[in-house]
């Protein structure tokens, strides 16, 4: 599967409040526990992304909400995955708690 996200992702001051939010969610459920790995973290993004209207399109078209990483997290590219264990071990680090589910 060939994802193309067409856009580059902007500094947090420039951007979206949706993409503040979705960051600031994903930072909440690790922390309290609702993510332990990096699959759990896609599939909540994932949830909310189907609740605001979200779906699978192969370009990323934020105004038409259409998303190629609209799949499970097992048929995301190699380089999608990463983006979830980092991001979870970030978190985790940033508020030391344990690494051993990254």
């Amino acid at each position: 599967m060939d994802i193309h996200l067409n856009q580059s992702i902007p500094t947090w001051k420039d951007a979206e409040d949706w993409r503040k939010d979705s960051v600031i969610d994903g930072v909440k459920n690790i922390v309290d526990g609702i993510v332990r790995t990096p699959g759990d973290s896609h599939a909540a993004w994932m949830e909310t992304k189907k609740e605001e209207g979200w779906e699978y399109g192969e370009v990323k078209d934020a105004d038409n909400k259409i998303h190629p990483c609209m799949v499970e997290f097992d048929d995301l590219p190699a380089e999608q995955k990463s983006k979830d264990f980092i991001f979870l071990a970030i978190v985790k680090s940033a508020f030391d708690m344990d690494q051993d589910a990254v």
